[in-house]
Protein backbone atom coordinates (compact mmCIF):
# COMPACT_ATOMS: atom_id res chain seq x y z
CA UNK A 1 0.00 0.00 0.00
CA UNK A 2 2.67 2.49 0.37
CA UNK A 3 3.04 2.77 -3.47
CA UNK A 4 0.15 3.34 -3.63
CA UNK A 5 0.26 6.13 -1.22
CA UNK A 6 3.10 7.61 -2.84
CA UNK A 7 0.80 7.82 -6.25
CA UNK A 8 -1.74 9.45 -4.18
CA UNK A 9 0.38 12.13 -3.32
CA UNK A 10 2.32 13.00 -6.50
CA UNK A 11 -0.67 12.44 -8.33
CA UNK A 12 -4.25 12.77 -8.00
CA UNK A 13 -6.92 9.80 -5.86
CA UNK A 14 -8.49 9.37 -9.17
CA UNK A 15 -5.35 8.57 -11.30
CA UNK A 16 -3.51 6.44 -8.07
CA UNK A 17 -6.94 4.17 -7.97
CA UNK A 18 -7.39 3.78 -11.41
CA UNK A 19 -3.46 2.55 -11.39
CA UNK A 20 -3.81 0.06 -8.43
CA UNK A 21 -6.54 -1.64 -9.95
CA UNK A 22 -4.79 -2.15 -13.30
CA UNK A 23 -3.73 -5.48 -11.38
CA UNK A 24 -7.02 -7.45 -13.11
CA UNK A 25 -4.37 -6.97 -16.04
CA UNK A 26 -1.45 -8.78 -14.41
CA UNK A 27 -3.42 -11.51 -13.28
CA UNK A 28 -4.70 -12.01 -16.26
CA UNK A 29 -1.28 -12.03 -18.15
CA UNK A 30 1.07 -13.66 -15.20
CA UNK A 31 -1.96 -16.48 -13.79
CA UNK A 32 -1.94 -19.04 -16.90
CA UNK A 33 2.16 -19.02 -16.35
CA UNK A 34 2.38 -19.32 -12.52
CA UNK A 35 -1.28 -20.94 -11.85
CA UNK A 36 -1.60 -22.83 -15.03
CA UNK A 37 -5.14 -20.90 -15.03
CA UNK A 38 -6.46 -20.75 -18.53
CA UNK A 39 -7.83 -17.37 -19.93
CA UNK A 40 -10.76 -17.69 -21.51
CA UNK A 41 -13.03 -15.50 -23.65
CA UNK A 42 -15.58 -14.88 -20.81
CA UNK A 43 -12.73 -13.93 -18.83
CA UNK A 44 -11.45 -11.14 -21.01
CA UNK A 45 -14.90 -9.85 -21.75
CA UNK A 46 -15.19 -9.38 -18.18
CA UNK A 47 -12.46 -7.81 -17.83
CA UNK A 48 -12.25 -5.08 -20.74
CA UNK A 49 -15.88 -4.38 -19.90
CA UNK A 50 -14.90 -3.72 -16.22
CA UNK A 51 -11.91 -1.93 -16.68
CA UNK A 52 -14.43 0.78 -19.04
CA UNK A 53 -16.14 0.71 -15.83
CA UNK A 54 -13.75 1.49 -13.76
CA UNK A 55 -12.42 4.36 -15.94
CA UNK A 56 -16.00 5.90 -16.09
CA UNK A 57 -16.36 5.41 -11.89
CA UNK A 58 -12.80 7.38 -11.48
CA UNK A 59 -13.25 9.40 -13.98
CA UNK A 60 -9.25 10.11 -14.36
CA UNK A 61 -9.00 12.84 -16.88
CA UNK A 62 -5.75 13.62 -18.84
CA UNK A 63 -3.16 11.37 -17.03
CA UNK A 64 -0.17 13.32 -18.34
CA UNK A 65 -1.54 16.84 -17.05
CA UNK A 66 1.16 19.07 -15.93
CA UNK A 67 3.68 15.86 -16.16
CA UNK A 68 6.79 16.72 -13.88
CA UNK A 69 9.37 14.60 -12.47
CA UNK A 70 7.19 13.68 -8.91
CA UNK A 71 4.54 12.92 -11.47
CA UNK A 72 6.45 10.39 -13.05
CA UNK A 73 7.56 8.91 -9.75
CA UNK A 74 3.43 9.04 -8.90
CA UNK A 75 2.46 7.17 -12.09
CA UNK A 76 5.44 4.70 -11.21
CA UNK A 77 4.58 3.98 -7.93
CA UNK A 78 0.61 3.47 -8.95
CA UNK A 79 1.83 1.18 -12.08
CA UNK A 80 3.84 -0.38 -9.10
CA UNK A 81 0.99 -0.52 -6.82
CA UNK A 82 -1.34 -2.37 -9.31
CA UNK A 83 1.50 -5.18 -9.84
CA UNK A 84 2.01 -5.81 -6.27
CA UNK A 85 -2.02 -5.94 -5.79
CA UNK A 86 -1.57 -8.74 -8.40
CA UNK A 87 1.31 -10.25 -6.79
CA UNK A 88 -1.42 -10.37 -3.50
CA UNK A 89 -3.82 -11.93 -4.96
CA UNK A 90 -1.79 -14.88 -7.03
CA UNK A 91 0.35 -15.57 -4.15
CA UNK A 92 -2.96 -16.28 -1.97
CA UNK A 93 -4.16 -18.36 -4.62
CA UNK A 94 -0.96 -20.09 -4.86
CA UNK A 95 -1.28 -20.62 -1.25
CA UNK A 96 -4.87 -22.08 -1.05
CA UNK A 97 -3.54 -25.78 -0.66
CA UNK A 98 -1.28 -24.43 2.67
CA UNK A 99 -2.89 -22.13 4.78
CA UNK A 100 -6.67 -20.97 5.25
CA UNK A 101 -8.05 -17.17 4.43
CA UNK A 102 -7.71 -16.66 8.24
CA UNK A 103 -4.04 -17.68 8.34
CA UNK A 104 -3.18 -16.00 5.15
CA UNK A 105 -4.44 -12.63 6.50
CA UNK A 106 -2.91 -13.25 10.30
CA UNK A 107 0.37 -13.56 8.58
CA UNK A 108 0.14 -10.34 6.50
CA UNK A 109 -1.51 -8.62 9.06
CA UNK A 110 1.35 -9.50 11.38
CA UNK A 111 3.94 -8.75 8.95
CA UNK A 112 2.42 -5.32 8.24
CA UNK A 113 2.39 -4.72 12.04
CA UNK A 114 6.01 -5.53 12.53
CA UNK A 115 7.02 -2.96 9.05
CA UNK A 116 4.82 -0.01 10.17
CA UNK A 117 4.83 -0.23 13.95
CA UNK A 118 8.10 2.35 14.35
CA UNK A 119 6.16 4.99 11.89
CA UNK A 120 3.24 4.90 14.38
CA UNK A 121 4.98 6.84 16.71
CA UNK A 122 4.85 9.87 14.93
CA UNK A 123 1.47 10.51 15.88
CA UNK A 124 0.23 12.14 19.01
CA UNK A 125 -1.05 10.30 22.19
CA UNK A 126 -3.95 13.01 21.97
CA UNK A 127 -5.09 12.05 18.19
CA UNK A 128 -4.53 8.59 18.44
CA UNK A 129 -7.10 8.56 21.90
CA UNK A 130 -9.31 10.86 19.55
CA UNK A 131 -9.80 8.26 16.80
CA UNK A 132 -9.12 5.09 18.54
CA UNK A 133 -12.54 4.17 17.88
CA UNK A 134 -12.10 4.77 14.39
CA UNK A 135 -8.83 2.85 14.11
CA UNK A 136 -10.36 0.02 16.03
CA UNK A 137 -13.19 0.15 13.54
CA UNK A 138 -11.12 0.14 10.59
CA UNK A 139 -8.37 -2.93 11.95
CA UNK A 140 -11.74 -4.76 12.66
CA UNK A 141 -13.85 -4.63 9.42
CA UNK A 142 -11.82 -3.55 5.98
CA UNK A 143 -8.29 -5.02 7.51
CA UNK A 144 -8.96 -8.26 9.41
CA UNK A 145 -12.22 -9.40 8.40
CA UNK A 146 -11.80 -7.88 4.45
CA UNK A 147 -8.35 -10.00 3.75
CA UNK A 148 -9.91 -12.69 5.69
CA UNK A 149 -12.77 -13.16 3.59
CA UNK A 150 -11.02 -12.20 0.14
CA UNK A 151 -8.37 -14.90 0.72
CA UNK A 152 -10.86 -17.53 2.16
CA UNK A 153 -12.78 -17.01 -1.23
CA UNK A 154 -9.54 -17.16 -3.26
CA UNK A 155 -9.47 -20.94 -2.56
CA UNK A 156 -13.02 -21.15 -4.67
CA UNK A 157 -12.48 -18.62 -7.68
CA UNK A 158 -10.02 -18.52 -10.08
CA UNK A 159 -6.84 -15.32 -9.52
CA UNK A 160 -8.44 -13.74 -12.59
CA UNK A 161 -12.30 -13.64 -11.77
CA UNK A 162 -11.37 -12.61 -7.83
CA UNK A 163 -9.33 -9.56 -9.43
CA UNK A 164 -12.41 -9.26 -11.76
CA UNK A 165 -14.89 -9.35 -9.02
CA UNK A 166 -12.98 -6.76 -6.57
CA UNK A 167 -13.10 -4.18 -9.21
CA UNK A 168 -16.55 -3.79 -7.46
CA UNK A 169 -14.91 -1.86 -4.76
CA UNK A 170 -14.73 1.40 -6.72
CA UNK A 171 -18.31 1.71 -7.79
CA UNK A 172 -19.18 0.64 -4.37
CA UNK A 173 -17.22 3.33 -2.74
CA UNK A 174 -19.48 6.38 -4.68
CA UNK A 175 -22.72 4.53 -3.46
CA UNK A 176 -21.05 4.31 -0.09
CA UNK A 177 -20.40 8.13 -0.56
CA UNK A 178 -23.28 9.28 -1.95
CA UNK A 179 -25.79 7.46 0.80
CA UNK A 180 -22.95 8.95 4.01
CA UNK A 181 -21.61 11.98 2.59
CA UNK A 182 -24.64 13.02 -0.07
CA UNK A 183 -21.94 12.96 -2.98
CA UNK A 184 -23.66 13.21 -6.05
CA UNK A 185 -23.81 10.38 -8.07
CA UNK A 186 -23.18 10.85 -12.13
CA UNK A 187 -24.80 9.26 -15.32
CA UNK A 188 -21.24 8.25 -16.37
CA UNK A 189 -20.97 6.17 -12.97
CA UNK A 190 -24.19 4.93 -13.22
CA UNK A 191 -23.28 3.34 -16.44
CA UNK A 192 -19.34 2.63 -15.52
CA UNK A 193 -20.81 0.55 -12.07
CA UNK A 194 -23.03 -1.03 -14.63
CA UNK A 195 -20.25 -2.63 -16.55
CA UNK A 196 -18.11 -3.48 -13.67
CA UNK A 197 -21.13 -5.21 -12.04
CA UNK A 198 -21.69 -6.90 -15.19
CA UNK A 199 -17.87 -8.16 -15.50
CA UNK A 200 -18.36 -9.56 -12.23
CA UNK A 201 -21.54 -11.46 -12.95
CA UNK A 202 -19.99 -12.47 -15.95
CA UNK A 203 -17.20 -14.30 -14.16
CA UNK A 204 -19.63 -15.32 -11.05
CA UNK A 205 -21.54 -17.76 -12.87
CA UNK A 206 -21.25 -21.48 -11.85
CA UNK A 207 -18.98 -22.57 -14.40
CA UNK A 208 -16.67 -19.48 -13.58
CA UNK A 209 -16.72 -20.98 -10.37
CA UNK A 210 -16.62 -25.02 -11.02
CA UNK A 211 -13.33 -24.12 -12.85
CA UNK A 212 -11.50 -22.88 -9.70
CA UNK A 213 -11.17 -26.56 -8.44
CA UNK A 214 -9.56 -27.63 -11.59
Amino acid sequence: MLSYFISVKHTTVAIAVLLLYTAPIYVTLLSPLLLKEPVTRRSLSALVLSMVGVILVIQPGTVFQDMDSMYAIGLLCGLISGLLYACMILTSRYLKSYYTGTAQAAWAIIITLVIFLPYSTAISFGVLLDNLHLLILLGLLPTAAGLTLYFSGLAYVRAQNASIIALLEPASAVVIAAIILSQPITPSVLVGGGLILLGALMVSGVGAMGAAHK
